[in-house]
């Protein structure tokens, strides 16, 4: 159903660790507080690791959000070293039959509603096949620090408009990643760029990512608000680096080199433009 969760939690000091989620009918891990209407409520020092996440609805893996302006405070969480993958769903259609958005489904979810979200930590995660974004944090979050994730692929019927998106959140530290897009480019009927940001979104490191579009039309990355607008192709990735000031030290966009990709193996080649980038 639109409304089932496999975990749903919202204590502190939680660790969360070594499980194998799938197949929850809205969110493998909720950390919601939206039947929570005590104001100044606090949830922080919470770590989600090592966990095996497939077949998602609405949130694949981790949902973290709280009702508008209660002023909960979320802080020090920790997304770490987790599988998230939604190729299982690849033979099946993700927009017919269904109520809302229940068949599309994020991979990681962030959306702090006008409360205190701070010191968020997603690293090391693998995102495979997502079927809308891939990592998604909306809301005034201050401190998102975004390490070494591999994010690869999307349903072939997703509609994500960027694989990563950051929608106002402030002091984002965005390093070593590599984001590979699979979907082909349809005049800007299917975006889906590497990184998004909207809105009040800034950065406070963004560099050393590697890029890759299969379609050479698609987007890299795009802004609201940035240099570029919401569309800096491949073509314009050397301008576009030097005038924002991002992605000084990130190789210029190309194939990761993976070992086998196909069969899930996201080691890198010998020869990889992602070895020794970051």
């Amino acid at each position: 159903s639109s409304s089932a969760y496999c975990i749903a939690a919202w204590y502190s000091d939680m660790l969360i660790q070594n499980n194998t989620i799938h197949d929850c009918g809205r969110r493998g891990i909720s950390l919601n507080t939206y039947t929570n209407y005590t104001p100044g409520f606090t949830v922080s020092n919470v770590t989600v690791d090592s966990n095996h996440f497939y077949n998602g609805f609405h949130t694949t893996s981790v949902d973290i959000s709280s009702l508008p302006g209660l002023g909960h405070t979320f802080t020090n969480f920790t997304i770490s070293n987790n599988l998230i993958d939604d190729t299982g769903r690849w033979s099946e259609g993700i927009h017919d039959g269904c109520y809302a958005s229940s068949c599309t489904s994020n991979s990681i979810y962030v959306k702090a509603n006008g409360n205190y979200y701070s010191d968020f930590y997603i690293y090391n995660n693998v995102i495979v096949g997502s079927t809308s974004r891939a990592i998604l944090i909306r809301g005034e979050v201050d401190g998102i620090r975004v390490y070494h994730n591999t994010v690869y692929a999307s349903h072939p019927e997703a509609r994500p408009y960027g694989l990563v998106i950051f929608y106002d959140v402030s002091n984002i530290d965005l390093r070593n990643n590599i984001v590979y897009g699979t979907l082909p480019y349809d005049g800007g009927a299917n975006d889906a760029r590497c990184v998004q940001d909207e809105g009040a979104t800034s950065f406070l490191v963004r560099d050393n990512n590697l890029y890759h579009q299969e379609d050479p039309d698609q987007p890299i990355t795009g802004s609201e608000n940035g240099v570029g607008g919401w569309n800096v192709f491949l073509y314009e990735w050397d301008t576009w680096r030097a005038e924002s000031g991002f992605e000084t030290n990130s190789p210029y966009p190309q194939n990761p080199l993976f070992v086998d990709q196909g069969n899930g193996d996201f080691r890198l080649q010998a020869d990889s433009p992602a070895i020794d980038a970051g």
